[in-house]
């Protein structure tokens, strides 16, 4: 089965076609306390502390509290792609999201945020 890979921008707006697939969202992680929030590449992290509805939020299910804080170090701010279940009903901390993801697989990529979405010209 082709597992699809997308932007955080396409996956909101696909919601309800992905609701309970597995998939593949790429963009850029903010890990927080009580964010976990995955937003487009081209969103700066200002809108995103502050408005949510345009992130996914994003479960780790595996992660143990002890591991939190290490991770965080590794990932926060961090491209990355995420490989996991998409749920379109969920909305995370507060109702603040368009949707949730299980995370099943994370992937740092190779290059920054700002690499990734391309100079401004």
């Amino acid at each position: 089965m082709d597992i699809p890979t997308l932007s955080v921008d396409e996956a909101i707006h696909q919601r309800q076609r992905l609701h309970q697939k597995k998939v593949r969202v790429r963009g850029v992680l903010t890990l927080k306390r009580e964010h976990s929030g995955l937003r487009s590449l081209d969103q700066p992290p200002k809108v995103s502390d502050k408005d949510g509805r345009h992130e996914i939020w994003i479960h780790f299910p595996t992660l143990k509290k002890t591991d939190w804080r290490t991770f965080g170090k590794e990932y926060h701010q961090a491209a990355v792609e995420i490989y996991g279940t998409f749920n379109a009903d969920g909305h995370g901390h507060m109702s603040l999201f368009a949707a949730e993801m299980n995370t099943i697989e994370i992937t740092k990529l190779p290059a920054t945020p700002t690499e990734l979405r391309g100079s401004p010209q």
